[in-house]
């Protein structure tokens, strides 16, 4: 292998050095079921990266307080699979698979998410949404380090949506 080719996949698979998520927009999407499109920024901290390469599934999720008082939440799962070499999201029970952790945390802050088994909205849904590392979704050895360890508050806070 030339050595800039092993450079430029060792730049792809370094983990990064600061951690952050946040909503840069959000908006509700015309379906017949509540539905959003979210444009995220994600950065994994070293500690958080660390773990998802080791196979430790990082359960997000995902907030929405619509504008009729009702409140919906979705599961957003990023996973690696070292047997397979694999990355994967997923949303609810979709399952999108990518090759590379750049690619799974691209497909994470473009995601769609929908809510077909709940109540269509009787105009604009509206409201505010936010997406959240569930701290206590992750394995037990690892919940009083996420409580205390900054690299693992990842939580993106509320942001209007456009209706």
């Amino acid at each position: 292998m030339r050595p800039y080719l092993l450079l430029a996949l060792i730049t792809l698979s370094a983990p990064l050095a600061a951690q952050s998520l946040s909503v840069r927009h959000a908006k509700a999407l015309d379906l017949p079921a509540p539905s959003v499109a979210l444009d995220l920024r994600a950065e994994l901290g070293a500690e958080v990266t660390a773990a998802l390469d080791a196979g430790i599934v990082l359960p997000f999720q995902a907030q929405w307080q619509l504008g009729a008082g009702r409140t919906l939440t979705q599961s957003l799962n990023l996973a690696y699979s070292p047997l397979l070499d694999q990355y994967a999201l997923t949303i609810g029970s979709r399952v999108q698979r990518h090759r590379l952790r750049n690619a799974l945390l691209a497909a994470l802050e473009s995601a769609t998410l929908s809510w077909p088994e709940a109540t269509p909205c009787a105009s604009a849904c509206g409201g505010r949404i936010r997406v959240v590392l569930d701290r206590g979704r992750l394995p037990a050895p690892l919940r009083l380090q996420a409580l205390t360890d900054p690299d693992w508050n990842l939580d993106s806070a509320w942001t209007t949506l456009d209706p």
